[in-house]
């Protein structure tokens, strides 16, 4: 075998999923198309449980950095839902109670240097053109820019090459949904005088968006009411004009600027997107897997779609890893379909239910954004619910029947006083992608418990510190590396029963 694993695709799934294989010390191979990284801006921010995720692995500075040089101030307290503002990430209950605002160019540079420093190796200008099972693998054929060919095999496959997935198509797995009904317009407009403010705008011509890139380009994402029409817009391959992203801002913010004192220059990217909505009916096929996109399309409402690639490419990452160590058992992987899949296809749900809402223009469409605006979203317990659906947290991973409410839980976000002396974040603790077993009962009740030097199980004792309500009273928490709760209990474990709980995850000797 040539790797571990091969991963088609070096976006931010496939990159994800890379590097937390090779953190592990094992041999994957990325292979990608694109000669090298774009400057398409697409995706533009991290909601704050990616960001916890990235910080549990100790690289969320390298975005914050990253971030900074796209703008001064790229951490944004707020969010919009269906069109409409008012989210505040606040009601996260994270520490990293903001969106970064980041170009998704940017996100895959940061990204890429992870997987160097790891030791991924990322094939750019590589074609995959067929693969198919070979002994306890896969034989990947791929073809250079320049025209070779190059034959690899891996133990596993992983397939995250988007929306128009070649590893998907090829495994057969049907791309179930719907066409799209309308046309979106996305600009990245080059201008001498930027709309510098956070702006989104209804009126009775459609929906528009639209934000500070940098100091002199800014953000548009517009729906125009019959201009959108699938009737009438302009192809979904055909380039946006100038004169077209003129014409949408003088329809949809005509109160708010004037395009003729704007001096736009040009654009520095754009597409066309529509509402066509599709997914997978499985995530697997034997040792193949589909991870971000490749599993799905949608509308970007919120603009939180990277997200729940990333989200993806975690869960099935370390246990990638685990299986490939030794360490887990091969069914292991059968959870990152039961898992995930159930976030998908809720989230599929939002955003179906959000462009109902958003960009229905008749009366009766505007009467119900009236009556949501006014009367629900500014419910505290409605805002805290659309903060847990952008964050992928409204349907927690199965847990057995009389587990503690935690369990399947995105782990909570409090401090640590450990038996050192040192302060620390909980998500600290996961740095090595390793099971946290943390003992809060102040007993130091698994100082007995001989796993740390034959599985990927660390002991950690300490004092809770700012603990949320939900955590009061827990005596000890098993957390797993992708930082979600295993096991929790508000009792005083015995050893048998925490020996229990660790074999459902790993092989104990």
């Amino acid at each position: 075998m040539n790797a571990d694993l091969i991963v088609v695709g070096a976006g931010p799934s496939g990159l994800t999923v890379a590097a937390e294989v090779a953190k592990l010390g094992l041999n994957v191979i990325v292979l990608e198309r694109r000669e090298g990284g774009h400057s398409e801006s697409r995706a533009a921010g991290l909601v704050p449980r990616v960001t916890e995720l990235l910080a549990s692995r100790g690289v969320a500075d390298r975005f914050f950095k990253e971030s900074s040089e796209q703008q001064e101030w790229p951490f944004h307290p707020g969010h919009i839902y269906g069109g409409e503002s008012g989210i505040k990430w606040r009601d996260s209950e994270s520490r990293f109670d903001f969106s970064l605002r980041i170009q998704q160019w940017r996100t895959e540079k940061v990204l890429l240097g992870w997987c160097l420093d790891v030791g991924v190796d990322v094939r750019f200008g590589h074609i995959v053109e067929d693969f198919g099972e070979e002994g306890d693998g896969y034989a990947v054929m791929a073809r250079t820019s320049s025209g070779e060919e190059v034959s690899l095999t891996a133990k596993y496959l992983v397939g995250a090459d988007g929306g128009r997935s070649f590893v998907r198509t090829k495994l057969g797995i049907p791309f179930i949904g719907k066409d799209e009904s309308f046309l979106a317009v996305v600009a990245d407009v080059v201008s001498d005088y930027p709309i510098k403010t956070n702006t989104v705008h209804y009126s009775e011509n459609g929906w528009i968006s639209a934000y500070p890139i940098d100091e002199s380009k800014f953000r548009f994402i517009g729906v125009h009411a019959k201009l959108g029409s699938i009737d009438v817009s302009p192809a979904k391959g055909s380039p946006v004009t100038v004169d077209e992203v003129k014409r949408y801002l003088c329809d949809l913010l005509p109160d708010i600027v004037n395009v003729d004192d704007m001096n736009i220059k040009g654009l520095s990217w754009s597409n066309r997107f529509g509402d066509a909505l599709r997914s997978v009916s499985t995530f697997r096929s034997g040792r193949a897997f589909l991870v971000g996109e490749a599993c799905r399309i949608h509308y970007p409402a919120s603009g939180v779609g990277m997200n729940f690639c990333l989200q993806d490419a975690f869960n099935l990452g370390w246990k990638l890893a685990y299986v490939l160590k030794g360490y887990s058992d091969p069914s292991l992987l059968d959870s990152f379909e039961s898992e995930r899949k159930p976030v998908m296809d809720r989230f599929l749900q939002s955003i179906d239910s959000q462009c109902t809402l958003q960009f229905t223009f008749t009366e009766g469409g505007k009467a119900h954004r009236d009556h949501f605006r006014e009367y629900l979203l500014p419910l505290p317990e409605v805002k805290k619910h659309f903060v847990r659906e952008l964050s992928g947290l409204t349907h927690p991973y199965d847990s057995e029947k009389g587990s503690h409410l935690l369990s399947g839980e995105r782990l909570p976000d409090f401090d640590l006083i450990l038996r050192d002396g040192r302060c620390s974040w909980v998500g600290n603790e996961l740095h090595d992608s390793e099971f946290v077993l943390l003992d809060l009962s102040g007993e130091n009740v698994f100082q007995s418990l001989n796993v740390e030097a034959v599985a990927p199980v660390r002991v950690v004792c300490g004092h809770g510190s700012m603990l949320p309500e939900v955590m009061i009273g827990v005596k000890a928490l098993l957390i797993r590396p992708d930082s979600y709760v295993a096991w929790a209990t508000d009792t005083t474990p015995s050893l048998t029963e925490v020996e229990e709980v660790l074999s459902k995850w790993i092989r104990l000797p």
